[in-house]
């Protein structure tokens, strides 16, 4: 009896036992990608840590996430309105001053975000976004660069 090295292909994803899941996670990338054809994962984790704890402070985002306070500033700057000075933000996260600190700050989703995360989630568990979802309020237009991987097909509800 042949084994193969454990490095090969077959084990990787044992007789593709997931492949309804890998097929769904794919779908979900591509609806980020109508959102930020090029988001870091760092982005995403930051995005996703904000949508599973509301009202987070930046400081504990980077615990979180294993990301220093610098890269924290520049994924939440990315990530909200205000974007950097070569591009507009996406518009899914929003800073707010805490209610009990005027000097510390608190992240949470905007509208956007919400219906970014919640389509996305939907996708991996399997169900297709309603088809009477609100429609995202629209970011701050960015500025058009050459498209680095050929467009998808999937459009999703909060595409542009």
């Amino acid at each position: 009896m042949t084994t193969e090295p454990q490095g090969t292909a077959s084990h990787a994803v044992p007789q593709l036992k997931r492949r309804p899941m890998l097929v769904r996670l794919t779908t979900a990338i591509q609806q980020l990608r109508t959102v930020s054809r090029e988001m870091p994962i760092q982005q995403l984790h930051v995005l996703l840590t904000v949508a599973a704890h509301p009202g987070i402070a930046p400081a504990k985002v980077g615990k979180l996430v294993g990301l220093e306070q610098s890269s924290v500033s520049r994924n939440v700057l990315s990530l909200s309105r205000t974007g950097s000075k070569a591009t507009a933000g996406l518009g899914l996260i929003e800073a707010r001053r805490s209610p009990e600190d005027h000097r510390a700050t608190c992240l949470f989703l905007t509208d956007r975000g919400r219906l970014v995360v919640t389509t996305m989630l939907g996708t991996l568990e399997g169900r297709s976004a309603p088809q009477d979802a609100p429609a995202a309020p629209p970011a701050p237009v960015q500025p058009v660069s050459a498209p680095s991987v050929a467009p998808t097909k999937t459009r999703s509800p909060w595409a542009r």
